[in-house]
């Protein structure tokens, strides 16, 4: 079985979407949230590939692809985050708008290129079990790791969550107990904590009403934060420079950690 999925992982190419790509984007969309009755309009996929991106339109939408046939999407924004003051919606998180149908969507209209960390707006899968969601979320952390230079700090994951199907059955357990349970075998008990704590994200904090969108997790939300190791930071000595000479188009960095071994901020 293990073999099967590594066979079916690397038949799956991730690359950027475009605008030709909404269509089977939608159909995934229908499918993955449509049971819950949580499906954004195609002029919501729309205006998140063509205003929420990092260096140009796109990069921050992720499809996956096997056999010339899109299986799975990512999309992203960049916000301000505050790991010691997370947002307490989604709605705050990511900014809504109304869209053509009367209704306030999560367009994500805060999006902020100058931002500290990715966050990803939604994710889809045309099957489960298949590893195309872990394949897509490996691409986010592996751009913010990317991207550390450019001012890139955290991956952040607004997760819904089995809190209050779990709380049903066990009445006594509190939100801030419920994200700290793990099965006999160490993993989570949530399974989107599961599988997000895979990649290395830890988790920060759980949220009610977060996303009063989800019905079936009944507005529950747990956040969890993927920190980049490798981010610098702003050093008093380098700020101006770096800035300065990407204000005139020309590429610049913050240096490496290994880098900067042997330096000091003084």
């Amino acid at each position: 079985m293990e073999e099967k999925l590594k066979k079916n992982l690397e038949e799956i190419i991730v690359r950027n979407a475009s605008p030709d790509d909404l269509d089977e984007i939608m159909k995934i969309e229908e499918k993955e949230y449509g049971p819950i009755d949580w499906v954004v309009p195609k002029e919501v996929m729309k205006y998140r590939l063509k205003n929420c991106y990092f260096k140009e339109p796109g990069d921050l939408f992720w499809v996956a692809v096997k056999d010339q046939q899109i299986v799975g999407y990512i999309t992203g924004m960049i916000i301000n985050f505050d790991p010691k003051n997370p947002p307490n919606t989604r709605r705050e998180a990511i900014g809504y708008k109304r869209a053509s149908d009367g209704k306030e969507y999560g367009f994500g209209t805060k999006h902020n290129p100058n931002g500290n960390a990715l966050y990803v707006m939604s994710i889809g899968v045309l099957e489960k079990g298949k590893g195309i969601a872990s394949k897509l979320i490996q691409t986010t952390v592996d751009f913010v790791k990317n991207n550390g230079y450019n001012g890139l700090q955290y991956r952040v994951a607004g997760l819904r969550s089995g809190y209050a199907e779990f709380v049903k059955r066990n009445p006594d357990i509190t939100p801030e107990q419920y994200i700290q349970l793990r099965r006999e075998d160490g993993q989570y008990v949530d399974g989107f904590m599961r599988l997000y704590s895979r990649f290395g994200f830890k988790e920060l904090c759980m949220k009610k009403d977060y996303a009063p969108e989800d019905k079936v997790g009944e507005g529950w939300g747990n956040i969890m934060v993927w920190e980049n190791k490798d981010y610098i930071g702003k050093f008093v000595c380098l700020e101006g420079p770096v800035r300065y000479l990407r204000e005139m188009g020309i590429s610049a960095r913050y240096p490496t950690k290994k880098e900067m071994k042997g330096f000091s901020e003084e």
